[in-house]
């Protein structure tokens, strides 16, 4: 079908061509007929074009046409789901907790410096993981805990400048953590104002020792209102009040 019409449009290209030549010249047309067609010129004009028109139609290229509706048998492309936030692999993966129970275990068999590898490779990771999901609160509170367990180990070894060092990063996160309002959060915090205010105080800074531990006993005795019964926010409590009256030349309650 699309053949013959090819066809049909190149011959009436042709035939169309001739006339409006023929139109145009006036031809052997008898002189009353052609004094009639004032405009001849112009028609002749218009029908050789519409001519050459159909002729390259006849020739031209036809555009493919599209399919209205979508096959029966082509399966529909799965639209992808939202990419869902990854987590944090050393702190899901449970590697990073793992290194800090080791350091735990050994730190608190006295064996310092066996505790720093593990603490220090926790430190790593917990780093890494935290630079990739900065807004990710469990990495941030497992990197809050890798400085503090690191900082740990240097205080009891006399690396005093080390020690701080880690506090204060530690200090920063553990802040932002508490700001949530857990207990839990703001117990770190404590130790951690507690611990950094051991060191000010070895290293002579009792003005910056006596805020830190006053900072640390005011969360102390709060979170120690909140559940008297808790023996763990109790002895804080004791610790605390106890560094900060040593500090400030008070007799210490028996």
């Amino acid at each position: 079908m699309g053949i013959l019409v090819r066809v049909l449009e190149f011959f009436g290209g042709i035939a169309v061509t001739y006339a409006g030549y023929f139109i145009f010249a006036a031809v052997g047309w008898p002189e009353p007929l052609q004094s009639m067609i004032i405009e001849r010129h112009v028609i002749g004009g218009l029908v050789v074009t519409l001519g050459l028109a159909l002729i390259w139609s006849a020739f031209k290229p036809k555009p493919r046409a599209r399919p209205t509706g979508r096959p029966t048998n082509v399966a529909a492309a799965p639209v992808p789901a939202p990419a869902a936030p990854t987590p944090a692999p050393a702190v899901a993966s449970g590697e990073l907790a793992a290194l800090l129970a080791s350091g735990d275990r050994l730190f608190a068999e006295g064996r310092t410096e066996e505790a720093l590898d593990p603490y220090s490779q926790a430190l790593d990771l917990a780093r890494r993981a935290h630079a990739a999901h900065p807004d990710d609160a469990e990495a941030t509170r497992a990197l809050a805990g890798a400085l503090k367990s690191n900082a740990d180990v240097y205080d009891e070894d006399g690396r005093l400048d080390t020690a701080i060092d880690l506090y204060e990063e530690a200090l920063k996160l553990n802040r932002g953590l508490a700001a949530g309002g857990s207990a839990t959060d703001q117990r770190s915090l404590s130790l951690v104002l507690e611990r950094l205010g051991d060191c000010r105080e070895a290293r002579g800074h009792r003005s910056r020792a006596a805020d830190l531990y006053r900072e640390s006993l005011g969360i102390a005795e709060g979170l120690a209102r909140s559940d008297p019964n808790n023996s763990l926010y109790a002895e804080d409590l004791a610790v605390t009040r106890r560094r900060l009256l040593e500090l400030e030349g008070e007799s210490v309650p028996a």
